[in-house]
Order: structure tokens, then sequence, then C-alpha cells
């Protein structure tokens, strides 16, 4: 395990680019690919709620995957000055954000949330203090993070293109560590859309056309609209399903209810207005 964690660039525990990323196949090879024509590869228990969990992701993943190549001709479109393109770029993602969130919210079909806290969960868990060691590795104690959907760079690439600067303690800390359990090819995208990105400061630039700032805006109450929407589910699946007064603490081992609330606060703080 630790050998190949090394090789793949990855943390040796379970994280979102296992046991989503890599984990499922078509059933239908002459089909196209969409949430409806996948299984997973792996399963710890192999309930029809634990597999819709991990594959429901994997749909808001396919959602959001044509908004990548969006963002790299926006950044094209505001290096080149061009308001036109820029504007047909971000009026797209937006839209792709919100097919990403309708996706997203589809989890809800086949996975009971008293399932997911109860049998599913656990196996996502993080390894808290004082740690773990994996015993004949020479590695340990170490402590890391379970299971996250931050772990996505599908959000963080967005954010990186559009400008959405998360600077709170609460967001950039836990939002860059959570880019140690992304591929590593994953974060050289993100880190690379971070450092050129200029959208927002060309959409700022006096003499920009008002629906240029309208179609920017559209993406960042997209991204809003997600992050509210997710902020839901996780109450959902988990605020409700814990024991009275327990610490409300996500796979990814922070408070969720102030990171999702404080990312909120920078995501709209983006928004440009008229």
């Amino acid at each position: 395990l630790i050998a190949l964690s090394k090789t793949l660039g990855r943390k040796p525990i379970t994280h979102h680019g296992t046991i989503v990323l890599s984990n499922w196949r078509r059933l239908n090879t002459s089909m196209p690919l969409s949430l409806d024509n996948i299984d997973t590869l792996v399963s710890f228990r192999g309930s029809i709620d634990e597999k819709w969990f991990f594959l429901s992701t994997v749909g808001a993943e396919l959602a959001g995957a044509p908004a990548l190549p969006r963002l790299l001709q926006a950044l094209d479109a505001a290096e080149q000055c061009d308001a036109a393109k820029l504007r047909t770029e971000l009026t797209e993602i937006a839209r792709i954000i919100g097919l990403t969130t309708t996706a997203f919210m589809r989890v809800r079909e086949s996975c009971d949330p008293y399932i997911f806290f109860t049998y599913v969960r656990p196996y996502l868990a993080s390894w808290p203090a004082p740690g773990v060691v994996y015993e004949g590795t020479g590695v340990g104690p170490v402590v890391y993070s379970g299971g996250s959907a931050a772990q996505s760079a599908l959000l963080q690439a967005i954010d990186a293109a559009l400008g959405i600067a998360h600077e709170h303690a609460l967001t950039h800390d836990f939002l860059l560590s959570m880019r140690d359990y992304m591929p590593p090819k994953h974060r050289a995208f993100i880190e690379d859309l971070a450092g050129r990105s200029g959208v927002r400061a060309f959409v700022l630039a006096p003499g920009t056309p008002p629906n240029l700032r309208a179609a920017y805006d559209a993406c960042i109450a997209a991204m809003d609209d997600l992050r509210r929407k997710h902020f839901g589910l996780v109450t959902e699946y988990i605020s409700r399903q814990m024991p009275p007064n327990a610490e409300a603490v996500g796979t990814g081992g922070t408070s969720f209810n102030d990171f999702l609330r404080q990312s909120r606060i920078e995501t709209v703080r983006a928004k440009i207005g008229s």
C-alpha cells in the first residue's frame, strides 16, 4: 500500500481519487458514459446505498468535466482581451455548474442518509491524532484526512479560473491540504489555472461590457447555489444523523459547518454586480 501510494503520488488512505474517480466501469460499452450506465468496481459492503453514493459523485464529476476545457478557453479569451468570447465561455460554464449541481443532488435517489452515516461513512473516516502507524513500512504515526468532496479538483479548478479567493484560515488551509490527496496532474492543473488566470481582472477592468459582468456573476451565483445545496446534503446526511451534542466533523476531519459557511461567504463575495 505504501509503495503503491508513493508511485501514484497519493496518500495511503481511502480518498476521493480512489473511491470515486477510479472506481467505476461502464455497464454497456456501446452506450454513452453516464450515471445510469456505470457501476462501481469495488465497495466495502456492497449495498445499493453505498454504491449509489460513490456513483452519484462520479455523475457529478461527469456533469462538470465539460467545464474544464471551457475554463482554459476563458483564460485564453481574457489574455486576448476578447470580451465576446469570454462572455460565451462564462455563460457555458455557469450552465455546466448548474448541471453538476443537479447531478450531485441525485444522491438522494438511492442513498438513505441513515444507511450512509451508519454503514458507509465509517469507511471514509480520517486518521485523527495521534495518528496511525503503517507497521513494517517505517511510516507513522501519520494523521490523514478521509474521503471528502473537497478532494475533487473540479470545484477548486473553477474557483482558481474565476478568481474566487478562499483566504480565511478555515478555508484556505483546508482546501490547500486537500490538494495533497488529488492525483498529481490534477493538483498541477489547479496550480496552473491559479497562476495564469486573468479572468476576474479582465472582467473588472474599466469599460468592460455589462453583459460580461453579468455572465461572470452568473458563474458565481451557480457556484453559490452548488455550495448551498451541498451544505443542505451534508446537514441531511451527517448533522441530522449524529447523536445530540456531537461535534459536526466531516470525513475530511474538519468542522464542516464552519468550513462550508465560510466557503459560501467567500464565493458570494466574488460577485461583481452592475
